[in-house]
């Protein structure tokens, strides 16, 4: 389990060994090889669909079932729960819910692991957002909601077998356990499911929690039709150097994004063939969809924190994703070589970015974009999920935690 050096290397087999590697913080050259692709090209590979692993066995997970107002009843009164970029939530305790997946089973004894589904990032939207209750009230209201749902499950008494160890969670948001005040103290040792990568909070452990894919709940990303258009318009020359539409000037000046977002925006200015802006009125989903689709690099600077929705878009519209976070994990970092289509630039090297992007001949370029088409499915979460989407490799990745002494409080995660 867990992510492999910077860039998706193979876990060696000594679980000590690369425990110790994989927690020294993550700050190498990462654009060192792209610097030399840049001159010399990248050497040409065989191509190779991602498919998942048919020699490991699916996980059996077992669901606790909690009282409505945990899950349900919100995502049913509160449809955006489910439909925006923190719907990961909702989306896998559905899908885990259905029999037809396979990864569901009633028995607790057969269970490899357990889930407790309490929508948490909806509850905290709601009392934050909605109600606009101060933060220290919405985050209290959060943490007693989790509190009361612990306290349930722990009543079944398979908490107690391995401390939580065998426990999962969901976390949709950048700011993964952080908004429930008490992890540390109650969840400390279970296994998160996050898209936040960060090598360098304390919240994220790469040995035993799970970095999964943002949602892209918008069909003009993630579906099968729209990408093959796109892939059929390949040698069509694409408008525009770089994209980037977001946040960049932010209230809390540079402690957002150490500076970098505004940084960017004066070494872009005046260059017509890069759009680097915030976002606007005037440019709908479609528009936005429309403008990666036609831009040859999309740009990933970081935000608060490393992980972005732009980085999983730039996938789905065949956008050579251009990093710009330097402790940054992503998924499946022990199946995917990133450094064969990702250009990934350290945060203090950004000055010469332009010309970095602007050296890159159309060929390495299309290159990068195969690579892509054989592993952008893994990263979307279709609907219903297929073989080969993000639901399935999130599945696999919990399927290599199983624990070899799966009831001892000590346990350490095998491979």
């Amino acid at each position: 389990g867990g992510g492999g050096g910077a860039f998706g290397e193979t876990l060696m087999a000594e679980p000590a060994a690369a425990l110790a590697e994989l927690l020294q913080p993550a700050e190498v050259g990462f654009a060192s090889w792209s610097r030399e692709h840049e001159v010399e090209g990248a050497p040409l590979r065989e191509r190779r669909p991602m498919k998942l692993n048919a020699e490991l066995p699916k996980p059996k997970i077992y669901i606790y079932k909690l009282p409505r107002k945990f899950n349900w009843d919100l995502s049913k009164k509160y449809k955006r729960c489910a439909s925006d970029q923190y719907g990961t939530e909702v989306f896998f305790h559905e899908n885990l819910s259905k029999d037809k997946t396979g990864y569901r089973t009633e028995d607790p004894a057969q269970a490899d692991f357990f889930y407790m589904p309490v929508y948490a990032e909806c509850f905290l939207w709601v009392h934050s957002v909605l109600k606009k209750q101060p933060r220290e009230q919405a985050f209290g209201e959060t943490n007693a909601f989790l509190l009361e749902a612990l306290e349930i499950i722990r009543r079944e008494g398979h908490w107690a077998r391995s401390g939580g160890r065998d426990h999962f969670f969901m976390w949709p948001g950048a700011r993964g356990p952080t908004i429930f005040n008490d992890w540390e103290k109650e969840i400390k040792h279970s296994i998160y499911l996050t898209p936040e990568g960060d090598r360098k909070v304390d919240y994220f452990n790469t040995w035993k929690d799970i970095v999964i894919p943002g949602m892209e709940f918008d069909q003009k990303f993630y579906s099968v039709p729209a990408r093959k258009k796109l892939v059929q318009d390949v040698g069509t020359q694409r408008k525009y150097l770089a994209f980037f539409r977001g946040t960049i000037h932010h209230p809390e000046g540079d402690i957002y994004s150490k500076g970098l977002r505004p940084k960017l925006e004066k070494l872009f200015k005046g260059k017509d063939d890069i759009i680097y802006d915030k976002r606007v009125k005037q440019c709908d989903r479609a528009c936005y969809h429309d403008e990666m689709g036609n831009s040859k690099f999309c740009l990933n600077p970081l935000g608060w924190t490393p992980w972005t929705l732009r980085f999983y878009q730039a996938l789905m519209t065949r956008c050579v994703p251009v990093v710009i976070a330097d402790n940054i994990e992503f998924p499946y970092e022990n199946e995917v070589d990133y450094t064969s289509f990702v250009v990934k630039i350290p945060e203090k090297e950004v000055d010469d970015i332009e010309q970095t992007l602007r050296s890159m001949p159309d060929e390495e370029l299309e290159r990068r974009r195969q690579i892509m088409d054989d592993i952008w499915l893994s990263y979307t979460y279709q609907r219903p999920p297929q073989k080969g989407d993000a639901f399935h490799f999130v599945m696999q990745e919990l399927a290599r935690k199983r624990k070899k002494f799966k009831n001892a409080h000590s346990a350490t995660w095998g491979v």
